[in-house]
């Protein structure tokens, strides 16, 4: 080739090789994926389960690299309505919120990110899908008992409760839990039934105390809600369990 020496030449090839890999490409969506794009996105949905009229954040992870790349969120399917769009950059992928307006059990959403560029969502890294659980009514929940990590034996100590109605019913009244500490062969040690006289929409903190145990070992403390005669959307989260060191 006249003017260009063979190292001329090499060196463009070379050039172009670079720019080739290293420039992102673009898809007939409009969405411009870096080539270095790599991993298989996950959807993320928080808080889960959520209120019904709750804000629910929707992200994205498991992708690197991927610069450029937009995940659509929709309803049910990538054929369902959308809901908004995630975009990515080299670091990771952004977050978007919406309202939990669906007064259903479970509904489905999935992310539809058209990595090949063939508009059909087919691939395995192509689409992540996450359930979201809706409260609706009464939803009583132990978020946990707080205790000291090590106390003595045959000395009094305390511990808080903390009870929350995830739920979006009114407010409880008269709700009645227990709590007990059982030793590792299911041996009952201390036993407390109490009375609330109401649970609103915030958490509530009921302190138990004089609660004692006489021999050192490991135990278990249990805190339960008593659902007997409570109607609730959910009956399976009224139970905490923790570990009990006694010195």
């Amino acid at each position: 080739m006249a003017g260009f020496s063979h190292k001329s030449i090499t060196a463009l090839v070379i050039f172009l090789v670079i720019v080739v890999v290293a420039t992102p490409y673009f898809y007939p969506n409009g969405f411009a994926v870096a080539s270095t794009c790599v991993g298989r996105p996950v959807l993320s949905l928080t808080p889960n389960p959520a209120k019904v009229g709750e804000t629910v954040t929707a992200s994205i992870s498991g992708l690197e690299g991927c610069g450029g790349a937009a995940l659509l969120i929709r309803e049910g399917g990538c054929q369902g309505m959308p809901i908004g769009t995630i975009s990515c950059t080299s670091s990771g992928c952004d977050s978007i919120d919406f309202s939990n307006s669906k007064i259903v059990d479970y509904k489905l959403y999935t992310a539809c990110f058209d990595k090949s560029g063939s508009g059909r969502f087919l691939g395995k890294e192509e689409r992540a899908e996450a359930l979201l659980r809706t409260v609706y009514g009464n939803d009583l929940i132990i978020k946990s008992v707080i205790f000291p990590a090590i106390v003595k034996a045959n000395t009094f100590f305390d511990a808080k409760v903390v009870i929350s109605n995830i739920g979006t019913g009114p407010s409880m009244t008269f709700v009645k839990y227990r709590i007990e500490v059982y030793t590792q062969n299911a041996g009952l040690e201390f036993s407390k039934d109490i009375t609330l006289s109401r649970i609103g929409s915030n958490d509530l903190t009921d302190t138990v105390d004089y609660i004692t145990v006489k021999t050192p070992g490991t135990y278990i403390i249990k805190a339960a809600v008593n659902t007997e005669n409570l109607p609730e959307a959910d009956k399976s989260n009224n139970l905490y369990v923790g570990k009990l060191v006694v010195v």
